[in-house]
């Protein structure tokens, strides 16, 4: 949307990348102190700071911002996905923790596969949707130049504001979506960690 290089445009995964080690190493230290669900809640907490930042955000927030929203997404994802692994090699019997695990990696990349098909529906109607009450004036075609650094030169310049307004709703209807998943994410997690309660309180 920025119209950056590349290498401008890549270096606002860095945070997450670092983030994400440290997520994924933080999961042993706190299982010392609280059961996986919570574990897993604390990442989910994550995650939904990472997207609220994203949502609030206009057209020209900050880069800083986005560096900022990276690191809590790396975090938040790097937790999960750890405690998440964990959990089900712990629950399933000895001899089925290989197929338990295979079958735990199956699912997380369908779903990861699904979810992106999901957002990229959403961000083609909101393109299509601009495009359409720009009365011709913009295209489809000229939307995918404007995230090309190298062609946006090519780009009539009094359009290229309302095209990167387009193209943000695009975006900001995908972290709105995303967001409101995690939001869900973080009800079920309260209610299995009720669920866990109740079940330790008959117990005793």
């Amino acid at each position: 949307m920025l119209g950056t290089s590349a290498l401008v445009g890549g270096a606002t995964q860095i945070p997450s990348s670092f983030t994400n080690f440290m997520g994924s190493g933080s999961v042993a230290p706190l299982r010392r102190y609280f059961t996986p669900q919570r574990v897993i809640a604390m990442g989910i907490i994550m995650l939904i700071i990472s997207f609220v930042f994203l949502v609030i955000g206009g057209v020209k927030t900050p880069y800083w911002v986005l560096l900022v929203a990276g690191a809590f997404e790396g975090f938040g994802n790097g937790a999960c996905f750890n405690e998440l692994q964990v959990k089900v090699q712990q629950d399933a019997d000895k001899e089925d923790v290989p197929v338990a695990t295979s079958f735990s990696f199956l699912i997380r990349m369908l779903s990861q596969t699904f979810t992106a098909s999901i957002f990229g529906l959403v961000m083609n109607g909101a393109l299509r949707k601009g495009v359409n009450r720009s009365n011709g004036t913009i295209t489809m075609k000229m939307m995918n130049k404007l995230s090309d650094a190298t062609n946006i030169s090519s780009l009539p310049a009094h359009l290229i504001p309302q095209m990167r307004v387009i193209l943000h709703n695009g975006l900001h209807n995908i972290m709105l979506v995303a967001l409101v998943l995690m939001l869900i994410s973080l009800g079920i997690n309260i209610w299995a960690q009720r669920m866990e309660k109740n079940a330790g309180v008959k117990v005793e």
